[in-house]
């Protein structure tokens, strides 16, 4: 999990694993879409803890081909990024802004 408090906009991340909607405080909806960035890593593009926002609260990362969602800090990990990080699944649609 990473910790909100220290993460910044432009750290990588791994998705490791998908999680409950509105788990643990986060008050958005887990869609069968973000499974696809599972064992992947992405940038953070947005941190957002603020309830009553309408674009979502979450931590949105950009997986390069997988659309950019907002994430519980549960679902993430600080990537190690080596040669053994995988790419995100190609063919997948993909937002240029989160």
């Amino acid at each position: 999990m990473v910790d909100v408090h220290t993460l910044k906009v432009g750290d990588h991340v791994t998705l490791v694993k998908a999680c409950q909607s509105r788990q643990g405080g986060w008050h958005n909806s887990w869609v069968h879409d973000m499974d696809s960035a599972i064992g992947c890593a992405g940038v953070v593009r947005q941190i957002n803890w603020d309830v009553t926002s309408n674009s979502g609260q979450g931590i949105a990362v950009d997986f390069s081909d997988v659309m950019c969602f907002r994430y519980p800090p549960e679902a993430l990990e600080l990537a190690v990024l080596t040669g053994e990080v995988r790419d995100a699944p190609r063919g997948v649609y993909c937002r240029q802004n989160c």
